[in-house]
This record gives C-alpha cells, structure tokens and sequence, in this order.
C-alpha cells in the first residue's frame, strides 16, 4: 500500500517480457497509474518477475529474489513512497552472499523488525523449505533453524 486508496504492483511479466514498472491501482478511482521509479540500481537489473514483496508500513515495502534477465537472484530491494515517486535500494544480497540463496518464488511475511521467508526455487529448480529472517535494524540476514522432528511443509 502506498496509501489508504493505492496499492503498488511492481514488475512481472507482460507479452514483450519481464519489466521495471511500478504500477500503482487507485482503489477510489478502480484506475491505473505509473509511478517513477528512483535508485542507484541500473535498469537492466531492475526488470524482475517471479520475485515476491510484502509491506512494511504504509508507503513502504520489500521484494525479494525473482528472475533478473532470466537468472535467479538473492537480492532485497526496499521501496519507499517519496510523493514524487519511489526510491528503490537493494539492501542484502547480490555481491553479499551472507542470505538466503538465489530463488524464485519465495513467500514473505513481516512481523516487527524482521522479514520473514519461507522456500521457493533455486536454478536447479531444487525445491527450498528453509526459513531465513532478515532484521530491518541490523540491515542482516539470519538463518531460522527449525526442529527437525516438527513438522515441515
């Protein structure tokens, strides 16, 4: 949610490719909008789909992982609502390899400080059912290690 009445899409698919796009859809006016998007991050590796997001606070959320020019990658990009637009930073992954391995289609949730994410797909297309935590304060990731005799999805 970037606001009460506006919720932001970001990448995906579309029939000529993955694209960079936030879209934003005004639940007040059922119309659609593009927001611009400002970041540090060139274009080209921007364009993401099978990637997953969840909100943080109002005007704010994170994504995770996804395809970036067909390979799988391990990045966490923050977006944050500016009113002229959004500001995009990547804040673990890529070069840093301390978190979750490269996947697609992951789940996220949050809750406190921390996002949490729960499996998805490595490019082995090996099927993940590990949990990682990321602390918003710390800007760190952290393993969730699980009992081994619970039960596991």
């Amino acid at each position: 949610m970037i606001s009460a009445f506006e919720v932001a899409f970001f990448g995906g698919n579309r029939p000529e490719g993955a694209n960079n796009n936030c879209h934003v859809l005004n639940l007040l006016t059922n119309s659609w909008s593009i927001v611009n998007l400002q970041s540090t991050i060139e274009a080209e590796n921007m364009v993401r789909d099978d990637h997953n997001a969840v909100q943080l606070e109002q005007g704010s959320w994170m994504c995770f992982g996804g395809y970036v020019n067909g390979t799988r990658v391990n990045e966490l990009l923050t977006f944050e609502s500016t009113g002229s637009g959004i500001n995009v930073k990547m804040v673990a992954g890529g070069e840093d390899q301390s978190g979750p391995s490269c996947r697609a289609g992951s789940s996220l949730v949050s809750h406190d400080s921390n996002v949490l994410m729960f499996g998805g797909q490595e490019d082995d297309n090996k099927k993940m059912n590990d949990v990682w935590k990321f602390d918003i304060n710390a800007s760190c990731w952290s393993k969730v290690d699980i009992d081994s005799d619970s039960y596991c999805p």
